[in-house]
């Protein structure tokens, strides 16, 4: 069995929430591989690398929103780098050995790019830390969003993974996919209200209705920290009501 977690900038709260209600019905000790683009990606190496940092992970997000919420124009103040917190977080959360860890057990999203041309690249051998947390970053850096300076691994440029594919799915086993947006996936919102039309962006497909137009803004611009807390009991909600309606993967 394997585990995705769909990029989402912010809402990565969700999957935390998902997540804390997989382990506590014992589905993550079942897990053989972790994939994940953008904020997915931290979460899917967190898990592989440090599962018992989970509460550590959640703080360190509602504090690094309240420290986006408090820059005069959020993520894009001049200056200010979000992903400076996330790689002196992730510097200091993960062990020395976390390359070893991760190696064929997590499998990171990446953008190649190359002479103007994007292309998927999925990775999941790492030989350091240094590198390790390297691609992770890569794969949440947004051009603007990020700063300007496009990251280079191995002398190869690598922009955010979502941008060539948001969810990947393994083409073994079953994936159970996460996704704070609703589209149908296994674990993600059910919204009542629409317009009853989908729509499929970077191998992933999306409800069309306002409740994820809502959650696209926040996922870039952080919500209060109550708004935040509700993502995370939603994450859990989510996860708790696949598992009732998969009995063969736990009973709940």
């Amino acid at each position: 069995m394997h585990l995705s977690f769909a990029g989402c900038g912010f809402l990565g709260i969700y999957h935390l929430g998902a997540a804390r209600a997989l382990t506590k019905c014992g589905v993550m000790s079942q897990v053989d591989k972790m994939a994940g683009a953008s904020a997915g990606s931290l979460i899917a190496a967190l898990f592989t690398c440090v599962p018992d940092a989970a509460e550590d992970c959640t703080k360190f997000i509602y504090n690094l929103a309240k420290e986006v919420r408090a820059k005069p124009l959020s993520v894009f103040t001049p200056g200010y780098d979000v992903l400076d917190s996330v790689h002196d977080y992730m510097s200091q959360i993960l062990p020395q050995d976390c390359h070893l860890r991760a190696s064929h057990r997590t499998y990171i999203s990446l953008t190649h790019v190359q002479k103007r041309k994007y292309s998927h690249h999925l990775v999941s051998e790492f030989k350091s830390k240094d590198e390790l947390i390297a691609c992770l970053l890569a794969s949440c850096f947004i051009p603007g969003q990020s700063g300007f300076k496009i990251p280079v691994i191995n002398g190869k440029k690598y922009l955010d993974g979502g941008m060539t594919n948001n969810l990947y799915i393994f083409p073994d086993g079953r994936t159970i996919a996460v996704n704070p947006f609703s589209g149908g996936k296994d674990i993600c919102p059910v919204d009542n209200k629409g317009f009853g039309w989908f729509m499929t962006f970077q191998e992933t497909q999306y409800h069309i209705n306002l409740h994820n137009m809502h959650r696209l803004v926040r996922a870039i611009l952080p919500n209060s920290h109550e708004e935040m807390k509700a993502y995370y009991k939603r994450g859990y909600d989510d996860a708790i009501q696949f598992l009732r309606k998969h009995p063969d993967i736990c009973c709940v």
